[in-house]
């Protein structure tokens, strides 16, 4: 009976080391796909951002008199 019993309970051991390892790679795929959202995100938002830099239009009067004076202070096409 010993060695029955001693079979159980590394049968056992066994069995949950193996539902840690499925339980611990669950966690990493979860964690890398927020990962990746988090990304996606990100990188959304920087194109809307280029996108709204890029048109230089804002319904902000602070914003378009902030716009134009940094155009005209780093303007190339000026003459000395």
């Amino acid at each position: 009976m010993g060695w029955i019993a001693f079979i159980q309970a590394v049968v056992k051991l066994l069995a949950e080391f193996a539902g840690y390892l499925g339980d611990r790679q669950l966690i990493k795929a979860g964690e890398a796909q927020a990962v990746k959202e988090g990304l996606n995100e990100t990188i959304a938002r920087l194109a809307a951002a280029g996108k709204a830099a890029a048109a230089g239009d804002s319904d902000d009067p602070d914003h378009r008199a902030w716009a134009e004076r940094v155009r005209d202070r780093f303007r190339t096409d000026r003459q000395s």
